[in-house]
């Protein structure tokens, strides 16, 4: 283990991998025939999980403070349900069913959540993407946005340039506006009663919820393989719990 105490302080893409491995090897040990490669690349801006592997970029540095979240939001959510989705009859299920990126993007920041790591800053930042696709598809260009974040909602220079960057890069990737609707539409169906657990059989949509449900039934679908260690937390199931007593998203950053 990484040793990370102080706060405020980063570690480099190299440290942020080795932390990752020994994440995966723990998942390993359960399922051997879990297979993720770990790659650093300087083609990647930031952090993502592609085909079941994990790709770093180069130049990237990472909060210690927001390494638990960002592990769950990748490799204990994208990764885990990448790889349960594999060993279903259905190629849908780790390739992704039709509109499935709001509920796979919700369940990993509910994620965050749920390890602790989800805080004030970053549900602002989601929440700024939401408004920054909008601006984008209305027609602002690239100066134009940076200013509404900078001067009208009163991100730093560097943050609206980063938001910025991150929406119109490759001509607009207005994925990004999920996020939020997914957290949201997420904590309404655990409200419901709905079961956490059967969100990571794959990646789904949350309509298809009922058919998934159906075919479980019928023993169609197989029981996860893996399901994220840290559900077994004591903190864990007691954040969960309050979560399905029906929460909004902003009420996830305030203490009891």
């Amino acid at each position: 283990m990484i040793p990370i105490q102080t706060k405020g302080e980063f570690i480099t893409a190299e440290k942020f991998a080795k932390r990752a491995e020994q994440l995966i090897t723990s998942y390993q040990k359960q399922a051997p025939e879990l297979r993720c490669r770990v790659e650093i690349r300087a083609d990647v801006p930031g952090i993502l999980v592609s085909q079941g592997n994990l790709l770093i970029g180069k130049h990237s540095r990472f909060s210690v403070d927001s390494i638990d979240a960002t592990l769950a939001h990748e490799i204990e959510t994208h990764l885990l349900t990448y790889f349960n989705g594999t060993t279903q009859p259905f190629k849908q299920f780790h390739l992704g069913m039709a509109n499935y990126e709001p509920l796979q993007e919700g369940l990993a920041v509910f994620a965050e959540y749920l390890v602790g790591g989800l805080t004030a800053k970053r549900l602002r930042d989601i929440a700024a993407r939401v408004i920054t696709v909008h601006s984008l598809i209305a027609g602002a260009d690239f100066i134009q946005v940076f200013k509404q974040l900078n001067f009208e909602y009163g991100f730093t220079e560097h943050q609206a340039f980063f938001i910025t960057m991150r929406v119109f890069r490759g001509g607009g990737f207005t994925k990004d506006a999920v996020y939020l609707k997914g957290i949201s539409q997420l904590l309404k169906y655990l409200a419901r009663g709905g079961s956490l657990e059967l969100l990571y059989l794959g990646k789904l949509a949350q309509e298809h919820i009922p058919l998934i449900e159906e075919l479980k039934w019928r023993k169609v679908l197989k029981t996860n393989v893996l399901t994220p260690n840290f559900l077994k937390n004591t903190q864990t199931k007691k954040l969960l719990r309050r979560a399905c007593s029906g929460l909004s998203v902003i009420e996830l950053i305030k203490k009891e």
